[in-house]
C-alpha cells in the first residue's frame, strides 16, 4: 500500500529547518531528516503521516534547543559559581567559615524556592536573583558592622533585610511623629 499526502501545511517544519544546524545543501538535509523519521521508506516530506510529521518536528526542536543550551552552558556555569561564592561569603560572615560545597548548594536550593530540588536545575535568571540577594545580605552585614554603637534610623525595609540576614539588633523605638 502506497503513501498518500495527509499533511497540507508544512510551515512548522520549514521554520525549524531554517533554524536547524546543517552543513551543505538544505535540500539534502531535508531529505535526510525525512528518511530518518520514516526509516528510509520515503524522502518526500509530503508523504509523511501526521505522527511522523509530529515526531520529525519534535526531534528538530529538541536538536535546535540542545544546540542553544550548549552555548548557554558557560553562562549558567559562571552564574552557578557566582552563587556558590556569594552564599559561601554570606555563610562566612555569619559564622560558618568551613562550609562544604554541598552545604552551600543546599542553602542556595532552599533560597531558590520549593520548585527547585537540584542546584544544577536552577535557571540562569533565578541564579542571578540569588547571587544579588546574597550580595545584598553581605552588604547589609557590612553596613551594620560599620555602624556598631551608633544610633541609626532604619526603615522597615532595611530592618527586614538585616533580620533576614540573621543580624540581631537592639531596638530602641522612639515615637518621632514621622510617618
Amino acid at each position: 500500500m502506497g503513501r498518500k499526502q495527509t499533511i497540507r501545511n508544512f510551515s512548522r517544519f520549514y521554520v525549524l529547518l531554517n533554524q536547524f544546524p546543517h552543513t551543505g545543501n538544505i535540500e539534502e538535509t531535508k531529505c535526510l531528516l525525512v528518511a530518518g523519521v520514516t526509516l528510509g521508506d520515503t524522502t518526500d516530506l509530503k508523504l509523511l503521516t501526521k505522527a511522523e510529521y509530529k515526531t520529525l518536528c519534535e526531534n528538530m526542536q529538541f536538536t535546535i534547543n540542545s544546540g542553544k543550551s550548549t552555548s548557554n552552558t558557560a553562562d549558567s556555569n559562571r552564574w552557578r559559581k557566582r552563587v556558590l561564592a556569594s552564599v559561601g561569603g554570606w555563610l562566612k560572615m555569619i559564622g560558618y567559615p568551613q562550609s562544604t560545597t554541598a552545604y552551600v548548594k543546599r542553602i542556595a536550593v532552599q533560597a531558590a524556592g520549593s520548585e527547585y530540588e537540584d542546584f544544577n536545575r536552577i535557571p540562569v535568571k533565578r541564579l542571578q536573583e540569588l547571587y544579588n540577594a546574597f550580595l545584598d545580605r553581605q552588604n547589609a552585614i557590612r553596613r551594620v558592622e560599620k555602624m556598631e554603637g551608633k544610633m541609626v534610623k532604619l526603615s522597615i525595609g532595611e530592618f527586614a533585610l538585616l533580620k533576614a540576614a540573621g543580624i540581631e539588633l537592639k531596638i530602641n523605638v522612639r515615637a518621632t511623629g514621622e510617618c
